[in-house]
Protein backbone atom coordinates (compact mmCIF):
# COMPACT_ATOMS: atom_id res chain seq x y z
CA UNK A 1 0.00 0.00 0.00
CA UNK A 2 1.49 3.29 -1.12
CA UNK A 3 -0.25 6.65 -0.80
CA UNK A 4 1.07 9.89 -2.29
CA UNK A 5 -0.81 13.18 -1.88
CA UNK A 6 -0.01 16.84 -2.44
CA UNK A 7 -1.11 19.62 -0.09
CA UNK A 8 -0.79 23.36 -0.69
CA UNK A 9 -0.30 25.65 2.29
CA UNK A 10 -3.06 28.24 2.06
CA UNK A 11 -4.49 30.47 4.76
CA UNK A 12 -2.48 28.68 7.42
CA UNK A 13 -3.67 25.16 6.59
CA UNK A 14 -2.76 22.35 4.22
CA UNK A 15 -5.31 22.06 1.42
CA UNK A 16 -5.38 18.98 -0.86
CA UNK A 17 -4.22 20.12 -4.30
CA UNK A 18 -7.46 18.86 -5.88
CA UNK A 19 -9.46 21.25 -3.67
CA UNK A 20 -7.19 24.28 -4.05
CA UNK A 21 -8.81 27.10 -6.03
CA UNK A 22 -5.97 29.63 -5.97
CA UNK A 23 -4.57 32.10 -6.29
CA UNK A 24 -1.24 30.41 -6.97
CA UNK A 25 1.98 32.08 -5.96
CA UNK A 26 5.11 31.47 -8.03
CA UNK A 27 6.78 29.75 -5.09
CA UNK A 28 3.69 28.05 -3.62
CA UNK A 29 4.54 26.23 -0.42
CA UNK A 30 3.20 22.83 0.49
CA UNK A 31 3.95 19.20 1.23
CA UNK A 32 3.99 15.84 -0.45
CA UNK A 33 2.64 13.19 1.90
CA UNK A 34 4.09 9.70 1.34
CA UNK A 35 2.87 6.61 3.20
CA UNK A 36 4.29 3.17 2.37
CA UNK A 37 2.89 -0.02 3.88
CA UNK A 38 1.06 2.02 6.55
CA UNK A 39 4.32 3.72 7.62
CA UNK A 40 4.26 7.53 7.37
CA UNK A 41 7.43 8.44 5.47
CA UNK A 42 6.69 12.09 4.67
CA UNK A 43 3.97 13.75 6.68
CA UNK A 44 2.47 17.20 6.70
CA UNK A 45 4.24 18.07 9.95
CA UNK A 46 7.65 16.71 8.90
CA UNK A 47 8.32 18.97 5.94
CA UNK A 48 7.11 21.86 3.89
CA UNK A 49 8.78 23.53 0.97
CA UNK A 50 8.23 25.03 -2.45
CA UNK A 51 6.04 22.52 -4.27
CA UNK A 52 7.81 22.96 -7.61
CA UNK A 53 11.08 22.02 -5.88
CA UNK A 54 9.54 19.07 -4.00
CA UNK A 55 7.92 17.60 -7.10
CA UNK A 56 11.01 18.07 -9.27
CA UNK A 57 13.15 16.31 -6.65
CA UNK A 58 10.59 13.52 -6.05
CA UNK A 59 10.27 12.84 -9.77
CA UNK A 60 14.03 12.97 -10.37
CA UNK A 61 14.49 10.42 -7.57
CA UNK A 62 11.73 8.24 -9.03
CA UNK A 63 13.42 8.29 -12.43
CA UNK A 64 16.63 7.09 -10.77
CA UNK A 65 15.00 4.17 -8.93
CA UNK A 66 13.06 3.12 -12.02
CA UNK A 67 16.47 2.92 -13.69
CA UNK A 68 17.71 0.69 -10.85
CA UNK A 69 19.83 3.32 -9.10
CA UNK A 70 19.79 4.73 -5.56
CA UNK A 71 18.45 8.24 -5.14
CA UNK A 72 18.32 10.80 -2.36
CA UNK A 73 17.46 14.43 -1.91
CA UNK A 74 17.19 16.94 0.90
CA UNK A 75 14.28 19.28 1.35
CA UNK A 76 15.46 22.86 1.58
CA UNK A 77 13.26 24.18 4.37
CA UNK A 78 13.25 21.28 6.82
CA UNK A 79 16.69 19.81 6.11
CA UNK A 80 14.96 16.42 5.86
CA UNK A 81 16.67 13.87 3.63
CA UNK A 82 14.65 11.28 1.73
CA UNK A 83 16.42 8.30 0.19
CA UNK A 84 15.30 5.47 -2.08
CA UNK A 85 17.30 2.28 -2.51
CA UNK A 86 16.28 -0.48 -4.93
CA UNK A 87 16.45 -3.88 -3.21
CA UNK A 88 15.46 -7.49 -4.01
CA UNK A 89 16.80 -7.34 -7.57
CA UNK A 90 15.10 -3.98 -8.10
CA UNK A 91 11.57 -5.26 -7.42
CA UNK A 92 11.25 -3.31 -4.17
CA UNK A 93 12.49 0.02 -2.84
CA UNK A 94 13.68 0.81 0.68
CA UNK A 95 12.50 4.33 1.50
CA UNK A 96 14.18 6.14 4.37
CA UNK A 97 13.84 9.59 5.88
CA UNK A 98 16.99 10.92 7.55
CA UNK A 99 19.01 7.68 7.58
CA UNK A 100 21.09 9.01 10.48
CA UNK A 101 17.91 9.03 12.57
CA UNK A 102 16.44 5.50 12.45
CA UNK A 103 13.38 6.60 14.44
CA UNK A 104 12.11 8.50 11.40
CA UNK A 105 10.05 6.84 8.66
CA UNK A 106 11.48 3.75 6.98
CA UNK A 107 9.56 1.28 4.84
CA UNK A 108 9.83 -1.06 1.91
CA UNK A 109 7.52 -0.69 -1.10
CA UNK A 110 6.96 -2.44 -4.40
CA UNK A 111 8.82 -0.46 -7.11
CA UNK A 112 5.94 -0.54 -9.58
CA UNK A 113 3.31 0.49 -7.03
CA UNK A 114 5.52 3.23 -5.58
CA UNK A 115 6.47 4.73 -8.93
CA UNK A 116 2.94 4.38 -10.33
CA UNK A 117 1.47 6.22 -7.32
CA UNK A 118 4.13 8.93 -7.44
CA UNK A 119 3.50 9.43 -11.17
CA UNK A 120 -0.28 9.50 -10.62
CA UNK A 121 0.01 12.07 -7.82
CA UNK A 122 2.49 14.07 -9.92
CA UNK A 123 0.07 14.14 -12.87
CA UNK A 124 -2.77 15.27 -10.57
CA UNK A 125 -0.57 18.03 -9.14
CA UNK A 126 0.58 19.20 -12.58
CA UNK A 127 -2.88 19.05 -14.15
CA UNK A 128 -4.41 21.08 -11.35
CA UNK A 129 -1.59 23.63 -11.13
CA UNK A 130 -1.55 24.07 -14.92
CA UNK A 131 -5.31 24.69 -14.85
CA UNK A 132 -4.65 27.55 -12.42
CA UNK A 133 -1.53 28.97 -14.08
CA UNK A 134 -0.64 28.27 -17.72
CA UNK A 135 2.88 26.98 -18.39
CA UNK A 136 3.23 25.63 -14.85
CA UNK A 137 4.90 22.22 -14.29
CA UNK A 138 6.80 22.06 -17.61
CA UNK A 139 9.84 20.48 -15.94
CA UNK A 140 7.71 18.10 -13.87
CA UNK A 141 5.69 16.90 -16.88
CA UNK A 142 8.95 16.19 -18.71
CA UNK A 143 10.14 14.05 -15.80
CA UNK A 144 6.81 12.23 -15.62
CA UNK A 145 7.10 11.38 -19.32
CA UNK A 146 10.68 10.14 -18.83
CA UNK A 147 9.61 7.85 -15.96
CA UNK A 148 6.85 6.32 -18.05
CA UNK A 149 9.21 5.90 -21.01
CA UNK A 150 11.78 4.15 -18.79
CA UNK A 151 9.10 1.69 -17.64
CA UNK A 152 8.11 1.02 -21.26
CA UNK A 153 11.79 0.53 -22.21
CA UNK A 154 12.40 -1.90 -19.36
CA UNK A 155 9.24 -3.89 -20.21
CA UNK A 156 10.53 -4.73 -23.70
Amino acid sequence: MVSVKTFICAAGRDVPVEEFAGPVEHDASGVIELIANHVPILTKDLHGDTLDFLWTEMLSATLEIVGGRKAAYSMLESQTQLSFEPIRAGRDVLITVDPAQPTQGRACADLRELSHNIVTAGRIYCKHMTSLVAHRCVREVGLLDQIEEEFRRRAT
